[in-house]
C-alpha cells in the first residue's frame, strides 16, 4: 500500500545555529540545503530540543520502516489492531488523517 508521499526526500540531518534552535534540514537537487523543521529551546534544556530535533530527522526513515512493516504485517496476518495503528501513523505523516 505505497501511496505518494510529499515530504521533501531523506536524508534529513540536524544542525545547531547558536544556542537557541536546531535546525532540521536535508540536502536536495545537487546539494542545495532545505530547512525541514527548527526545534526552538525547551523546559526541559538543550537534551530535549535535540532530541526533538532528532526525531523530526528520523521521519523519513521511520516512514519508509513503517511501510516494510506493514508490508510484513499483511505477510503474517498480524493482529488487526496493529495493522490500523500502521495504517494510521501512515496516514497521519500522509496528511490523510
Amino acid at each position: 500500500m505505497q501511496n505518494e508521499t510529499k515530504f521533501t526526500p531523506g536524508p534529513w540531518f540536524t544542525k545547531r545555529e547558536g544556542w537557541s534552535t536546531v535546525y532540521v534540514e536535508a540536502r536536495i537537487d545537487g546539494g542545495m540545503i532545505q530547512e525541514v523543521a527548527a526545534c526552538g529551546p525547551t523546559d526541559a534544556g538543550q537534551d530535549q530540543q535535540q532530541a526533538n530535533a532528532r526525531l523530526i530527522a528520523a521521519a523519513p526513515d521511520l516512514y519508509e520502516a513503517l511501510e516494510i512493516a506493514r508490508e510484513y504485517a499483511l505477510f503474517v496476518s498480524a493482529e488487526t489492531d496493529d495493522l490500523a495503528r500502521i495504517d494510521a501513523a501512515l496516514a497521519k505523516a500522509r496528511g490523510e488523517a
